[in-house]
C-alpha cells in the first residue's frame, strides 16, 4: 500500500481509546491521525488531520450524536472521511438502524485485534480503491473529464505544447473524483503522476507551475485576451499556486459535468 490509511478515533473511553492506539501502532499500513472525545470535538481536528476513516467508539446509546457528526461531514465534505461505528451489542443494533445509509460499517465488541485491522482495511480498500477504480475506468466518464478539462485549460491559455498540460489532465481524474485523497500533492499526487509518466515528481511539480506563470505573465502584459475568452488574471486576482489552480479546475468540471 503506498499510501497509510489515516484514522480518526472518537471515543470518551480513555481506557478503549488506549487499547485501540496500541492496536493501529502496531500496524504499518495505518496511522492514528487524531483522537478525540466527542464529535464536536472532532470536527475541527478533522479538518486539519484530514483522515480516511473515523473510528466512533460508540459506548453510550447517543445516536443523537452520530447523526450530528455524519451531518456536519456531509455538509463540509465529499466523500471523505467515512465513518466506522464500534459498538457493543446492546447499542449497535440502535445506531444501526438509525443511521444506516450514513455509515460505512460496524463493528461490534469485544473484537479481535487482527479482525479490527482487516475490516478497517478492508472497508478503506471499498471506499478509496474499489470505488475509485470503477470511476476511472468508466470510458463515458474519463472521456468527458478528458475534454471538459482540455477546454478548461484551451480557455485560459494553457496548451497542449506545454509540458505541464498532459499531468494537468492526469490530475483531473483524480482530483475530480477524489478532491481531498490526494492531499498534499506533493506527497500523494504529483508521485502518482510521475509514475504514471516515467518522471519525477519534481519535474511534474514544475512543469505545472511553469505552464500557470506562463499564461499569468502573458495575462498580465497583454490586454486580457488568453486562447480562449477567459482571463486567468481576472479568475484568481493574483498567481495561483499549483494546488489553488487545479482545486479550481477540479471544482468547474464536476459542476459542469454534475459529478
Amino acid at each position: 500500500m503506498e499510501q497509510k490509511i489515516l484514522l480518526f478515533i472518537i471515543g470518551s473511553n480513555n481506557f478503549m481509546a488506549e487499547m485501540l492506539l496500541e492496536v493501529f501502532r502496531s500496524c504499518d499500513e495505518v496511522e492514528v491521525a487524531g483522537v478525540a472525545k466527542n464529535s464536536m470535538e472532532a470536527l475541527d481536528l478533522i479538518k486539519d488531520t484530514n483522515p480516511h476513516i473515523i473510528l466512533f467508539d460508540f459506548n453510550e446509546p447517543d445516536e443523537e450524536e452520530i447523526k450530528t457528526l455524519t451531518k456536519s461531514l456531509k455538509l463540509q465534505y465529499a466523500g471523505r472521511p467515512v465513518i466506522v461505528v464500534l459498538s457493543d451489542q446492546s447499542t449497535g443494533w440502535r445506531a444501526k438502524n438509525s443511521v444506516t445509509q450514513d455509515i460505512a460499517g460496524y463493528l461490534v465488541k469485544p473484537i479481535d485485534k487482527n479482525m479490527l485491522l482487516v475490516r478497517i482495511k478492508q472497508i478503506y480498500y471499498e471506499e478509496y480503491i474499489n470505488k475509485r477504480t470503477a470511476f476511472l475506468h468508466n470510458s463515458d466518464i474519463a472521456k468527458k473529464i478528458s475534454a471538459a478539462t482540455a477546454e478548461f485549460l484551451y480557455s485560459y491559455g494553457i496548451l497542449s505544447r506545454f509540458r505541464g498540460y498532459k499531468y494537468i489532465k492526469e490530475a483531473m481524474f483524480y482530483i475530480v473524483n477524489d478532491p481531498r485523497s490526494y492531499r498534499p500533492f506533493r506527497k500523494f499526487l504529483y508521485p502518482l503522476i510521475a509514475e504514471q509518466f516515467g518522471t519525477t515528481p519534481q519535474k511534474v511539480e514544475t512543469a505545472i507551475r511553469n505552464a500557470i506563470e506562463s499564461v499569468w505573465k502573458k495575462s498580465a502584459c497583454s490586454d486580457g485576451s488568453a486562447a480562449g475568452s477567459n482571463n486567468i488574471l481576472k479568475m484568481f486576482g493574483k498567481k495561483p499556486t499549483n494546488t489553488q489552480f487545479i482545486y479550481t479546475m477540479a471544482n468547474h468540471i464536476r459542476s459542469k459535468l454534475n459529478i
